[in-house]
C-alpha cells in the first residue's frame, strides 16, 4: 500500500496555468519513503489545448531539501502512524 502525505503546492487556480505539487509517500510494503513531484502545463504554443505533465520521483526522501522540507518529519510521523492504525485492523 502506497500512503501519501502532501508536502507542498504551487497550484494557485485550475489550469490553464497548471501548478506543481511536492507529495511524500510511504510504501508499507518495502518501508521506504520516497517524494513524488508531479506537474501540469499549459503548452505555451496552444494554451487551450495541450497539456504538458510529468511525474518525477525522488527516492531517497530522508535527504528532501526541495519545496516542503520543513514538513517531511511530521510527514513521516503521521504515515508511520497511519500504516500501523491500517495494520492494526
Amino acid at each position: 500500500m502506497i500512503l501519501k502525505y502532501e508536502l507542498d503546492n504551487s497550484a494557485q487556480d485550475a489550469l490553464p496555468d497548471g501548478g506543481d505539487w511536492w507529495t511524500l509517500c510511504y510504501d508499507t510494503d518495502a518501508e521506504a519513503f520516497y517524494v513524488d513531484h508531479e506537474w501540469d502545463r499549459a503548452d505555451p504554443l496552444n494554451p487551450a489545448r495541450n497539456l504538458v505533465t510529468g511525474i518525477r520521483r525522488y527516492s531517497n526522501a530522508t535527504s528532501w531539501r526541495g519545496p516542503g522540507a520543513e514538513r517531511l518529519a511530521n510527514g513521516m510521523a503521521r504515515l508511520k502512524d497511519r500504516a500501523r492504525a491500517s495494520r492494526s485492523k
